[in-house]
């Protein structure tokens, strides 16, 4: 792990830090309804933001133009 990774790490610990998609702070009683699962995707969604629509609609309606003009 890169030190700045480490060091992010800490200082969100510290502080006590919610960052939306990295870290949030629960209670013991949020940590017990969970049955004492500490798996962090129980509370956090670390996944990658959605693509806004207008991005993806134009990027797949390119690749569509391109696909469909070199098999003419």
């Amino acid at each position: 792990m890169e030190p700045q990774n480490i060091e992010k790490i800490v200082n969100v610990f510290r502080e006590r830090v919610d960052i939306p998609r990295f870290s949030r702070a629960v209670s013991l009683e949020e940590i017990a309804d969970n049955d004492f699962n500490l798996n962090i995707r129980r509370y956090v969604d670390a996944s990658p933001a959605a693509e806004p629509r207008s991005t993806y609609g134009r990027r797949c309606s390119a690749a569509y133009r391109e696909v469909k003009s070199k098999w003419k």
